[in-house]
């Protein structure tokens, strides 16, 4: 729970500072490459916090500036809502994030050798 807040907060102020999408997944790469335990965790929580930070950014762009923009763009895409429009950028964003989390667990666990105790 805390590294999804690590990785949205860091998320969240990298998307404000830097216009530059693919800090969705060199954030969660770095966190995962220095907290990561498992593969799998690493996923999981880098996709939710993918999710909270893309999803609730373009949630909040549609309500607020785009709310005009997202219908127009919706029908360009041959999508039938613009909630499902904002429905495919989160799950983008979350997919990378959590891809991004997942490659940086197996850079920590190919770089990392795992300490073995012997008896």
């Amino acid at each position: 729970m805390i590294r999804i807040g690590i990785i949205a907060v860091l998320l969240f102020l990298a998307h404000i500072f830097f216009p530059f999408w693919g800090w969705v997944m060199i954030v969660p790469t770095l966190i995962a490459s220095a907290m990561a335990k498992k593969i799998s965790s690493s996923f999981v929580q880098s996709f939710i916090a993918g999710l909270l930070v893309w999803g609730g950014s373009a949630l909040f762009l549609m309500l607020t500036k785009s709310r005009f923009i997202a219908p127009k763009m919706a029908e360009v895409l041959y999508v039938k809502s613009p909630w499902l429009l904002l429905f495919a950028t989160g799950l983008l964003g979350a997919l990378l994030a959590g891809l991004g989390g997942a490659l940086g667990a197996t850079f920590r666990f190919l770089l990392v050798k795992p300490r073995r105790y012997e008896e």
